[in-house]
């Protein structure tokens, strides 16, 4: 598939070269042809883990609906669990990768992190917090009596 010429998503990245409709095989969006789909897109997975694999045709997965990895397997993927082999590579750093976390954040300078995550009987949640970093007090806009923050963040001290 040829990557879709000045697209956003790929404008700014040498890295992307590919970009490829998504196939929602969930029931809620495929209703009663979910498997059909499931599979569908199950063979467009297969085809390219087998066009860039070296002869294993392996795919490490975090989550997966029953009937997508069926029909992945169903197609001669086999599928491994992920998280042993990103938490190995998380663990090796190279100098770059070193410096990088040295320079990531300043002191004064604030950190946020945002999750969203599908709780007990389906309700969704969005838990977001920010952080000022160092020993530091916040600026006018980072401790919320600039008007244009106000209401952004609280601080945590």
């Amino acid at each position: 598939m040829k990557p879709l010429p000045d697209h956003r998503l790929a404008a700014h990245s040498e890295v992307v070269d590919e970009i490829r409709p998504a196939t929602s095989y969930t029931h809620l969006l495929a209703g009663p042809r979910a498997d059909e789909i499931a599979d569908r897109w199950a063979a467009e997975v297969a085809a390219l883990v087998a066009e860039h694999s070296r002869g294993e045709r392996r795919l490490a997965v975090d989550r997966l609906d029953l009937g997508a990895a069926r029909a992945l397997e169903s197609h001669g993927t086999e599928l491994v669990a992920r998280e042993p082999l990103m938490e190995t590579a998380r663990s090796v750093k190279c100098l770059d990768e070193r410096a990088a976390m040295r320079c990531a954040v300043q002191a004064g300078e604030l950190m946020g992190f945002d999750t969203d995550l599908v709780g007990a009987y389906g309700i969704c949640v969005d838990i977001s917090r920010t952080w000022l970093c160092g020993s530091g007090k916040p600026s006018g806009s980072q401790n919320g009596k600039d008007p244009a923050t106000t209401g952004c963040w609280s601080p945590a001290w």
